[in-house]
């Protein structure tokens, strides 16, 4: 009887060192799990900050008044604004500034444009936009206070813009929201 009681103890003894050295091994593999876990959220850190710099995230640049001696807005990818919202007083002629965008990155800003008097209007563009299926510059709202939205995106250094737009996107009001801005490290709504 006490031979079988030496090997039943060997066997729990054994068990119980072969239970050890799962756990070690588990948690080698947890360690092991979680330095993949740590070098992945760098890569993800890595590839938001890298978006960052390559996608322009929706800023709202201050608003301006277009009258009909002009209006040049600055697209500087510096200034980050990809969002313009702009009185029309009159018939206004628009230009633009800094409309150069690096080679390898796209660029989309939005322009809201409002109507003062419903009759306002923008008297010329860019010659380098060329408007969705071929169909140029928008009409825009004749009510006053309609908001018309003109998306312009370009992919070839700025050399190019593509233009599409909808028109009354929205009426003026003190209340509504016309987009979302990036301040700092938090999104705000733009009124």
């Amino acid at each position: 009887m006490a031979y079988d009681g030496f090997y039943a103890g060997l066997s729990t003894r054994a068990t119980v060192n072969e239970i050890l050295n799962d756990a070690l091994e588990v948690e080698a593999n947890i360690e092991e799990m979680q330095q993949q876990i740590n070098e992945q959220a760098a890569a993800i850190q890595d590839a938001y900050d890298t978006a960052e710099t390559t996608v322009y995230l929706p800023y709202q640049a201050p608003t301006v008044t277009g009258t009909s001696s002009g209006l040049t807005l600055n697209l500087d990818p510096a200034t980050k604004f990809t969002l313009f919202r702009v009185n029309l007083s009159g018939a206004v002629p628009l230009t633009f500034i800094n409309s150069s965008v690096p080679a390898t990155k796209w660029r989309t800003i939005e322009l809201h444009l409002v109507q003062t008097t419903g009759s306002d209007t923008v008297s010329s563009w860019p010659s380098y936009i060329m408007w969705n299926q071929g169909d140029g510059p928008p009409q825009l709202s004749k009510t006053a206070g309609a908001v018309d939205k003109v998306t312009l995106s370009s992919s070839d250094g700025g050399y190019n813009w593509v233009g599409q737009y909808a028109r009354v996107f929205r009426t003026v009001s003190t209340s509504f929201p016309i987009g979302v801005a990036r301040e700092g490290d938090e999104w705000i709504v733009v009124t």
